[in-house]
């Protein structure tokens, strides 16, 4: 028979040496697996798009399923003194992750969907990855010394390990749930998604009588762009009757602001939060704004992670909105834990493991956290699915048409940014749009504007000013009723600045109070002073202002950058 009086273990051993074992196996699954993820969440809601509980509770389910299995689980195989010992190796592995997020992350990178060069043996990288072993396994190594030491001293008593184990992991928790707490209490952390959606099928219905029609080109840099139409001849031949600017740059350097600003005419200042800056611009008086009180519907395909913070924000401005009469998005809660668990291994890990965390991890994450109820959809990030989707439901729905309204509709693509396939793919979405307009006869009544949001990504050095290559943005035009073979301009200086006015101006409004328009610019041969605002995002939601660079002249030649330091 059972002896009915065997215990578990765990329960073998003191009192201060099970309260070691659980309070470190504790430090070490919840700040991994709960508080690391959700600082992560806390500081950067925007980018999540879901709301707290459906981040929190997921995640704390799975911390303390971790924690019954190694704290009580593990336990029931662990004898005599290796129970202290596992208790200092979980302490040691929490503390390694704390000195990391707080001492060497300082080339962590922003999470766009380039390669990462985390694998790069660069001397700072080895430095904190010893750092981080000599951090993880010091308790331990200094616990296999004792027990060296006392292999012959039956006598020998080991308390004072314990000790240590429950105030070190008391102190590290303690700091982690303020900066926690800290963090609840200043984020905005509401309801971004409802009932409410952007229509695919909304945005096909075009005017019989006139279009002003933008395809945002991610990250499409004038380089790129000559690249695709060198080698493929193909690519110029979609282009019928456009014309391609080739001196022309972006105001900013990255996706927020300069979406947003084409959109709405609100300048960055350089120290609002992406929340606050974006609740500011869709306030005023936007372009679509202006458009809409013109007998002008407004369809707009965008990127809620940069340009704007919920449907409801920009439904008075937006004619393709939908309403679903339940939830429009399911919760995937296997993907919101899987990309949150990864996201803390990249703060917490070493570089080397920063690598695999991140691996095939864009910056449209967010979409993997829902499942689409509604099949017209707009996903809340751009991003490559995000691209497929919009091709697959134009070669499905094709394009109609109206007859009561002029029609202004702006459709973010991911373009190059997703890396070359899915720059292909913005060729093959132009190539079928325009075909859908001739169909209908309307591609001659329609402007169709070519314009990317920012040129390529700065190099790590490029960021205080050394700039070896200029860093332009493709712009291509086609006015009504212009036909033809591609025609290259590479005189004429440009900027987005002039986006707004320009939109009025083929939209048949006034514009002077905007300022100078693409063609009032291009007609006076003016190429004035046209600034680059240089900012980095060391973060998610988080942007650190680098200065700007001053163009005078051709902006293709660098000898007319200067660059400035912030102020």
């Amino acid at each position: 028979m059972k002896d009915k009086n065997i215990k578990h273990n765990l329960f073998k051993h003191t009192k201060i040496e099970i309260a070691a074992y659980l309070l470190s196996t504790f430090l070490l699954v919840f700040s991994f697996c709960f508080l690391s993820p959700m600082d992560v969440y806390l500081q950067n809601t925007s980018e999540f798009v879901i709301h707290l509980p459906s981040v929190a509770f997921p995640l704390l389910y799975v911390s303390v399923a971790l924690f019954i299995v190694l704290g009580f689980g593990l336990s029931a195989f662990l004898k005599g003194k290796s129970l202290i010992g596992f208790s200092l190796f979980f302490l040691g592995i929490a503390l390694a992750c704390y000195v990391q997020v707080f001492f060497l992350n300082g080339d962590m990178k922003q999470i766009t969907g380039d390669d990462f060069n985390y694998l790069d043996m660069t001397p700072f990288h080895v430095t904190a990855y010893f750092i981080w072993l000599i951090t993880a396994f010091f308790p331990l190594l200094i616990w296999a010394i004792k027990l060296v030491k006392d292999q012959n001293n039956k006598e020998a008593k080991y308390e004072g390990f314990s000790r240590f184990i429950i105030t070190a992991s008391v102190i590290i928790l303690g700091m982690q749930t303020a900066g926690f707490v800290s963090s609840l209490m200043g984020s905005d952390y509401s309801k971004k998604t409802g009932k409410d959606y952007l229509s695919y099928e909304k945005s096909f219905n075009l005017s019989s009588k006139k279009n002003v029609i933008v395809f945002l080109l991610d990250r499409m840099d004038v380089d790129f762009m000559e690249k695709y139409l060198d080698e493929d001849d193909h690519k110029a031949e979609i282009l019928d009757g456009f014309t391609f600017y080739e001196d022309n740059l972006s105001e900013y350097t990255n996706t927020f602001p300069s979406v947003a600003t084409m959109l709405t005419g609100v300048k960055y200042n350089g120290s609002d939060t992406w929340k606050d800056y974006i609740d500011k611009a869709w306030n005023g008086n936007t372009l679509p704004d202006k458009l809409k009180k013109n007998d002008y519907a407004v369809y707009l395909l965008l990127d809620m992670l940069t340009t704007y913070n919920s449907v409801a924000q920009i439904k008075p401005s937006v004619d393709n909105v939908s309403h679903s009469n339940v939830e429009n998005e399911a919760l995937n809660y296997f993907q919101i834990v899987n990309v949150c668990l990864r996201i803390s291994g990249t703060r917490t890990l070493p570089y080397v493991a920063k690598a695999a965390c991140l691996y095939n991890l864009k910056p449209d994450f967010s979409n993997s956290f829902f499942m689409k109820l509604a099949p017209d959809m707009v996903p809340n990030a751009t991003g490559m699915e995000a691209d497929k989707q919009f091709f697959e439901q134009l070669n499905a729905d094709g394009l109609s048409l109206r007859d009561d309204k002029n029609v202004f509709v702006f459709t973010h693509l991911e373009s190059i940014h997703g890396g070359l396939e899915t720059g292909e793919l913005s060729f093959k979405i132009l190539e079928k749009y325009f075909d859908e307009l001739k169909r209908l006869d309307i591609y001659d009544k329609s402007t169709i504007i070519l314009v990317a949001d920012h040129g390529r990504p700065f190099l790590d050095h490029e960021l205080d000013g050394d700039l070896k290559d200029p860093i332009c943005t493709s712009l291509l035009i086609k006015p009504e009723n212009s036909r033809g073979k591609l025609v290259k301009d590479s005189k004429t200086g440009l900027s987005n600045k002039s986006f707004i006015p320009s939109v009025l101006e083929y939209a048949g409004l006034p514009h002077q109070e905007e300022g100078l328009s693409y063609n009032d610019v291009i007609n006076s041969k003016l190429n004035g002073e046209r600034i680059l605002n240089l900012y980095y995002w060391f973060g998610l939601g988080h942007i650190e202002n680098k200065g700007q660079f001053v163009v005078n002249g051709n902006s293709r030649d660098i000898k007319n950058w200067t660059y400035h330091k912030p102020s």
